[in-house]
This record gives C-alpha cells, structure tokens and sequence, in this order.
C-alpha cells in the first residue's frame, strides 16, 4: 500500500542543520585556543598560514567544478540561475573585485599573502610551500561534494563552512591582535571572512537557496550528512594542522 509523502520544508530543515552545526563547533579546539592563548611562535604560525594559503586558493577551484560540474544535475542543466549568480559572486570575492574591475578588494589569497609578509614570508615562498596531507584530503572532500549533488555542495561548502568561518574567525582575530599585535592590514583576510555583510550573507544567501532546493526526503538526508561531514573534517583538518604545528620546534 502507498503512502502519501509527507511535504518536506525545506527552510525549518535548514535551520535545524545551521542550528546542529553551530553547536557542533568545538570550543575547546587547539587551534582557536592556541591562539588566544598565545601559544605558539611565528615558524608554527607561518606552517598553518601556508596550508591556509593553498586551501584558499583551491576553494576558487571547486567554485569553477561546481558551475561546470553540479550545476549539470540540476534539471534542466545549467538552468539554475540562481545558482550561477551565488557562485559568480562567490568568485568575484574569492579573486577579487579589483581583478574584475568593480572594487578594490583583492583576492582572499593575496589577503592571506598580507598576513604572511607580516609573519616575514613572501607570497613565492607561501605558493611554494608543500601541500600536506591532511590539507589535501580537505582539498579532496570539497570537490567531492560538488561532485556528489548541488544539495551537498550547497549545504557543506557553502553554509556550513562559511558559517564556521563566521564562529571561528573572531577568535582567530582576538588571539592573533591581542597575544601577537598584528593589526588590522595583516588580518585582513579573517576580518572579511567575520565580517556579517560579506561572510553572513553568503550563508544567508546559500541556506536560502538550499532550502528551496529540499524537495524529497532524500534532499533532506543528503544536505544533513553533508553539512555534519564537512563540520567534522574542517575541524579534524584544523586540528591535524595543529599537529604539524607543534611538531615544529619553537625556537
């Protein structure tokens, strides 16, 4: 006997996912904690900036794989203008508006590249520097998700990791002025990334289209998986980060 599927609502299951994944944000990560505490020196910081440095300029790549590659399992393909909006305006602030000609914000690898001249480094120094393992299997886990379905796509590289951003970075920025003195221009790149009207409205922005997008019990499953993996491997690849940075020896 068949029976009748019961509607499915795509926004209360959005905010469930945003509400489980806001408090699944550990609190007492090394990292975060490290950070605010002071604890490491300027060779373990510039580990994790050059590992921040490739993630940042990877996360462009995955936002090209997602227009040429999820956007074919929408139906009809490519259709999705909506889609294509969030994404081109996903790229215009991870390469730059002053890149296109419509502002003066560079790109979030250069801000990145703003905090390690602070550190002493150079960006050819940071371009150069080896890609652990644990940063590529992060890597590997973002294309996988646009690889799998624009639901998942939407809900884990989009709002989930946007919203991490969102809860994490003002730590980042209180331990990093606070503990190290680093001012305004050097943390640039986590001051956008914090920032309510640029970051926020990117998550507001995806969870929306997310929501409109859960059609079937399905839709619902895939997007909350989605988000709980990516929560768990963000913080295990941070944490992994973590590892290697107190494998340096401090001088």
């Amino acid at each position: 006997m068949s029976q009748v599927a019961e509607k499915i609502d795509g926004h209360r299951i959005v905010e469930q996912i945003r509400k489980e994944a806001a408090a699944g944000i550990d609190p007492h990560h090394p990292l975060w904690t490290g950070l605010e505490e002071g604890k490491f020196d300027k060779d373990q910081l510039k580990l994790w900036i050059k590992q921040e440095y490739h993630v940042r300029n990877y996360i462009i790549k995955t936002l090209y794989y997602t227009m040429a590659n999820s956007l074919l399992l929408t139906d009809p393909p490519l259709y999705d203008e909506e889609i294509r909006i969030l994404i081109l305006k996903s790229v215009l602030q991870e390469e730059g508006e002053v890149n296109f000609g419509v502002g003066d914000k560079v790109s979030h690898p250069s801000l990145l590249v703003q905090f390690g001249e602070a550190l002493g480094m150079t960006k050819a120094e940071m371009h150069a520097a080896p890609i652990l393992g644990c940063t590529r299997a992060w890597l590997d886990e973002f294309i996988q998700r646009c690889n799998n379905s624009l639901v998942e796509a939407l809900a884990g590289n989009n709002m989930t990791a946007e919203l991490f951003n969102t809860i994490v970075f003002p730590r980042v920025i209180n331990g990093l002025k606070n503990r190290y003195g680093f001012d305004h221009h050097a943390l640039e790149f986590f001051y956008e990334h914090s920032d309510p009207e640029v970051e926020g409205a990117h998550v507001e922005m995806g969870a929306d289209l997310l929501a409109r997008r859960i059609k079937t019990e399905a839709d619902a499953v895939k997007a909350r998986w989605a988000a709980k993996f990516t929560l768990i491997a963000i913080q295990d690849f941070y944490r992994a980060i973590y590892e290697h940075m107190m494998a340096v020896e401090r001088k």
